[in-house]
């Protein structure tokens, strides 16, 4: 028995250490294949990031400074690419892509949702574009999303933040995405910063944004188009920076913003918000800025406002504020750099205790109702604009400005319109040499213009217009080298312009009208290739209109009017200056005739060339400027038809008074005119001339016919009396108007009743021709073509010039038009070698 037991003890032993056995490997095999998994997986993640960034890659139209050129399909090492970050620790997966502003253009492809270990996409700053991928929802892990400064467009994907429960920054700001704020970032409560400036969002600010459980410390959503009120809001223990500015946000401020205690920084600037400025505000006592200017805000200014020490910016310009400034509040406000108040109604003084304000660099509290005198601010280190122009400040001693001297980063003091008075001190030359804007515009100022002004060489805009200035323009403003805008009009200036005026080469505005000035335009206006504007009205000047203006332009306005101008209207400068929209030369004593090229001003909106000795005919080219609506041509010496279309069907459009000579092309126009000679006869006459006018033409008609037959049966050709050959040059009207240059005066040789001969060449020949056009409205002219023709066709003589050829059509309106070419006879005429005491006092030569 006891060998049995013994055996069966031993079996069962063997059996279960074989089973444990069998156990360990299975558990071996098991951890092996898992293991085998895990790495196969990790594999597989690590080349679906790889594939993922090739295909990024692939999107880039564009990649000026090559950063991606590591990117390579044959290159595994992803991690070390330029702009990616991978994990740690295996397996390597893309935690980080970061290409700020590489000048990459090209789109984003749904394929960047497949790094799913991605916390970090920065691409801001480049030139993508299209939408954002809405496979950007699928990434768990991703903190920053920095797109910022595209031209991306479309929507916020919807499901962006849903499943990122880290998602700390949304950086959209500079493209052009639309649509509303999904609710999925709006709910987000791990969200910390929402930056969508500058793009095209529009609809109402969820109300949910302002929630007590949100951890927004930045709100930045300005420059969009949001509309609606500004929700309330409730207590946000991390907001600091609340930026709504330049939306369309009406309503009031919500007093409930008070309540926000953390916020250090609050613009609502440029919207259309109403009513008052919350009391509330002043709870907020870490408050650096507040900016709230240009909307429709009414009442004071909380008073405790000026007690929040902190403040460094105050803006609330632009609205209609009333009140006046706290005397305290340079000592109030401590740190206060900038104070800008415009265009309220503001009264009181300015106080004086703004000089203790160590760190102000802008005061700007122009437009108000303030009075009484500046204060001495000298002691403003840092000052760099002061603006207390359009109130009603006086100048007494003029110690403030001499203390604005020690402000040697001045750039700007503007003190137009008040009730300054006395002589500008020579001491104004002493002021910073960086200072960039001057002006005294709409003062009391007597005296002479300080030459000193010319040490301020950094000067871009000088204005000194509307004053009592007497004497000359100071030579020394030609050092002013960097000046574009110069107004030194509606004073009492004399002598005449300095030519040096042409130094200042970088003038956009030049305004000297309203003045004694007298002499000619210097041709050195002609350097001011950058000039828009140039006001010379209202002086005494006299000589030509310089030929130079030709040079400026870009010129949009010129006023050159009541002056002695004489002479001609240049057209080289209105063949040059075609931006011009606005020319008035009106009270001159301008000659000729308007140019025939003033259509090419095709922007001109106002012209007006009154009370002068011009002539001739109005162009009818000048119903092409479509964009003239006001037009005035009184008191000049026109004659001819009045045009027809365009500016002329409307009379208050156009002012034609005091020209006694021109005519109406109907006797229903709306110019008071009587109508055209020609058009008169033929309406009163009509049915008694119709014999007259029939018998003629049909009795030539059958003499010609006659004369053709008989010259038929001779056997000869024949050709008809307008004396054309095949062998001869053919022109056409257009040909004759380019050659004469338009028929201009200057071509014109002589002229008589039935024709005027003009000197010319055509186009592409060298040799000069004389042309005859004859006057088809004068009686007789018609035979007189038909004579010289017949005449011409038939004689052959070496002392008769030979014709070149003959035109007959019609003209650019439709008219009859007969002209006669003959070579040019360049030492004058046989009359004049035959009969030289009648020509004695004539030229020579043509």
């Amino acid at each position: 028995m006891v060998p049995a037991i013994m055996n069966l003890s031993s079996s069962s032993s063997f059996s279960l250490h074989r089973g444990i056995s069998l156990l360990v490997h299975l558990i071996i095999l098991l951890s092996c294949h898992v293991v085998k998994q895990s790495a196969a997986k990790s594999v597989n993640n690590s080349e679906m990031d790889r594939q993922s960034l090739l295909s990024f890659k692939a999107g880039i139209s564009s990649d000026p400074l090559g950063v991606l050129r590591s990117w390579s399909t044959d290159s595994f090492d992803f991690c070390n690419w330029t702009g990616v970050r991978c994990g740690m620790t295996p397996p390597l997966r893309v935690t980080s892509l970061h290409l700020n502003s590489y000048q990459l253009n090209g789109s984003l492809p749904p394929s960047l949702g497949n790094l799913t270990s991605l916390t970090r996409l920065d691409l801001s700053n480049n030139q993508l574009f299209g939408s954002i991928p809405k496979e950007l929802g699928n990434l768990q892990y991703l903190q920053s999303l920095i797109l910022a400064s595209n031209t991306l467009d479309g929507n916020i994907p919807g499901l962006l933040g849903t499943r990122s429960r880290s998602l700390r920054v949304v950086n959209l700001a500079n493209n052009k995405i639309g649509g509303g704020i999904p609710h999925s970032i709006v709910t987000s409560s791990s969200l910390t910063v929402l930056n969508l400036t500058n793009n095209l969002f529009s609809g109402t600010i969820p109300a949910s944004l302002f929630n007590e459980s949100s951890h927004l410390a930045v709100i930045d959503l300005q420059r969009n188009s949001f509309s609606g009120p500004i929700p309330n809001f409730y207590k946000m223990s991390a907001l600091q920076i609340l930026d709504l500015a330049y939306n369309n946000l009406s309503g009031s401020i919500p007093p409930s913003l008070g309540n926000v205690s953390s916020i250090n920084r609050i613009s609502l600037a440029m919207n259309n918000l109403e009513g008052s400025i919350p009391e509330t505000l002043s709870n907020i006592k870490n408050l650096t800025i507040l900016s709230l200017g240009f909307n429709r805000l009414t009442g004071y200014v909380p008073a405790m406002l000026y007690n929040i020490s902190s403040l460094i910016s105050i803006r609330l310009s632009e609205n209609n504020l009333i009140g006046s400034i706290p005397s305290s509040i340079g000592y109030s406000l401590p740190n206060l750099e900038r104070l800008y108040m415009s265009n309220n109604s503001i009264v009181g003084f300015i106080p004086a205790s703004l000089a203790n304000a160590s760190n102000l660099q802008r005061i700007f509290l122009d437009n108000n109702k303030l009075v009484g005198s500046v204060p001495s601010l000298g002691s403003l280190s840092n000052l760099y604009g002061l603006d207390l122009g359009y109130i009603y400040l006086e100048s007494q001693d003029w110690t403030f400005l001499k203390s604005l001297t020690n402000c040697t980063q001045l750039r700007i003091v503007v003190m137009g319109r008040n009730a300054l008075n006395g002589t500008l001190p020579r001491s104004v030359g002493n002021l910073s040499v960086s200072l960039e804007f001057l002006h005294f515009e709409k003062n009391q100022l007597t005296g002479p213009i300080p030459a000193e002004i010319g040490n301020l060489v950094g000067l871009i805009s000088l204005q000194l217009g509307q004053n009592q200035f007497v004497g000359t323009i100071p030579v020394e403003l030609s050092n002013l080298s960097n000046i574009q805008r110069l107004d030194l009009g509606h004073n009492l200036i004399s002598s005449a312009i300095p030519s040096a005026i042409g130094n200042l080469s970088q003038m956009i505005i030049l305004d000297l009208s309203g003045n004694k000035l007298s002499g000619q335009i210097p041709s050195a206006v002609g350097f001011f290739s950058d000039l828009f504007v140039l006001y010379l009205g209202n002086n005494n000047l006299s000589g030509n209109i310089p030929v130079n203006l030709r040079n400026c332009t870009q010129l949009i306005k010129l006023n050159l009017s009541s002056n002695s101008l004489n002479g001609p209207i240049p057209i080289q400068v209105l063949n040059s200056t075609i931006f011009l929209m606005s020319l008035d030369l009106s009270n001159n004593l301008l000659t000729g005739s308007i140019p025939t090229h003033i259509d090419e001003l095709i922007n001109l909106v106002t012209l007006n060339i009154s009370f002068h000795k011009l002539s001739g005919e109005i162009p009818k080219c000048i119903v092409n400027l479509l964009l003239l609506n006001q037009l005035d041509l009184s008191n000049n010496y026109f004659e001819g038809p009045i045009p027809t279309g365009g500016n002329f069907q409307n009379s208050s459009a156009v002012t034609l008074d005091g020209n006694t000579r021109l005519c109406s092309n109907s006797s229903d126009s709306i110019f008071r005119f009587p109508v055209c000679p020609t058009i008169a006869l033929a309406k009163g006459k009509n049915n008694a001339r119709l014999p007259k006018i029939l018998i003629p033409p049909i009795t030539i008609a059958m003499v010609s016919f006659l004369c053709f037959m008989v010259t038929l049966l001779k056997g000869k050709q024949a050709h008809t009396v307008s004396c054309y050959k095949e062998t001869m040059k053919k022109v056409s009207y257009v040909d004759i108007l380019k050659a004469t240059n338009w028929f201009s005066p200057v071509n014109k040789i002589s002229s008589s009743h039935t024709g005027s001969i003009y000197i010319g060449r055509f186009q592409f020949e060298t040799d000069l021709v004389a042309i005859k056009l004859f006057h088809l409205d004068e009686i007789g002219a018609y035979n007189s073509f038909l004579i010289e023709c017949e005449v011409l066709r038939n004689t052959r003589h070496r002392n008769i010039v030979k014709a070149v050829t003959v035109c007959s059509t019609v003209d650019l309106e439709n008219d009859e038009f007969k002209a006669i070419v003959f070579e040019f006879m360049a030492n004058g005429s046989l009359d004049m070698w035959l009969h030289p005491k009648l020509h004695q006092n004539s030229q020579g030569e043509v």
